[in-house]
Parts: C-alpha cells; sequence; structure tokens
C-alpha cells in the first residue's frame, strides 16, 4: 500500500478476527490500530500492538441527522485525529 501510495495503511480488525486470518501475526503492531471490540470495558487487542488508535466501540447509532453511522472512539485529540487522517489517507 505504501508503496501505491505513499501513506501506510491503518488496520481494522478485532482481536479473534486477527488471531483467526492471520495467526497472531505480531510483524504489523508499527501500524496504526482501528479495533473492533463491542461490549468490551476496554479493547482487546492483537499480537503486536500495546495501544489503539480507534476503537469501534458497537455497530451502528443513529446520528443526529437520523443517518446510521459507526460507533467509534479516537484515542487522542482533534488535532491528532486530524494527522492521522492526513498521514494515512491519499
Amino acid at each position: 500500500v505504501y508503496q501505491r501510495t505513499g501513506h501506510l495503511p491503518m488496520v481494522y480488525t478485532s482481536w479473534y478476527m486477527w488471531r483467526q486470518v492471520t495467526g497472531g501475526d505480531p510483524s504489523f503492531g508499527r501500524l496504526p490500530l482501528w479495533v473492533a471490540c463491542w461490549r468490551c470495558p476496554r479493547p482487546l487487542l492483537p499480537a503486536g500492538w500495546d495501544d489503539w488508535d480507534l476503537w469501534q466501540v458497537g455497530s451502528v447509532v443513529t446520528g443526529r441527522d437520523g443517518r446510521r453511522v459507526g460507533s467509534d472512539v479516537f484515542d487522542g485529540t482533534a488535532r491528532e485525529l486530524r494527522e492521522l487522517v492526513t498521514d494515512h489517507l491519499p
């Protein structure tokens, strides 16, 4: 992805899916993590990560405008979120 876009990808997964698909490969831990862990008091992290950037805490919620949107938490400030988006989106 980096060679084609100049941007590092963000990994979106859950602890369980990461274990099932990669066998728990820890070698991707340098990439930003968007972890799915619904109804968890804190996210279960896949092998290789000791922190998360985004946490999907539920499937969908209804936004103020009536649209259904994801239910996610960012672990940082608004400025850090802008930097993360800038670094990882073409």
